[in-house]
């Protein structure tokens, strides 16, 4: 006995795989960065650290937008917490303050941290405001 033609085709297509030549491509969702403000005093020769956390891997950026009256440069780093300690830099820049990041930098998810310093140059207790652009 032979089968009918049609219920071949279909047995083969069933056995080979065959498919109506649609194909999924797969979806890529990006979050929008996040931006944390820091704002607070920088005493004279000392420092101040503020922790972030990435929640996926992506580009750090950080800008000094606010020191004193402006005329003065600190110190600005990122790095990794140490421990119960300080911040321990890795990327660091003495700089004026301004509108575009002074540090730009890629992280992995994780724990991290900006630290503002004094390079030796202030002669007075000094506010500023800093951000951090982070994933």
């Amino acid at each position: 006995m032979r089968a009918p033609l049609p219920v071949l085709a279909v047995l083969l297509c069933t056995l080979c795989g065959c498919s109506t030549g649609t194909t999924t491509s797969p979806t890529t969702t990006v979050t929008a960065p996040t931006t944390d403000t820091f704002a607070s005093l920088l005493v004279r020769g000392g420092s101040t650290s503020r922790a972030f956390t990435t929640s996926t891997a992506g580009t750090v950026r950080v800008t000094l937008t606010a020191f004193g009256n402006g005329g003065v440069q600190a110190g600005v780093a990122v790095g990794v917490p140490a421990g119960s300690g300080p911040c321990s830099p890795a990327v660091s820049v003495v700089t004026a303050p301004g509108g575009s990041p002074q540090i730009t930098t890629s992280a992995d998810a994780g724990s991290y941290c900006v630290q503002v310093f004094d390079p030796g140059t202030l002669a007075a207790d000094t506010p500023f405001t800093i951000t951090i652009e982070h994933p």
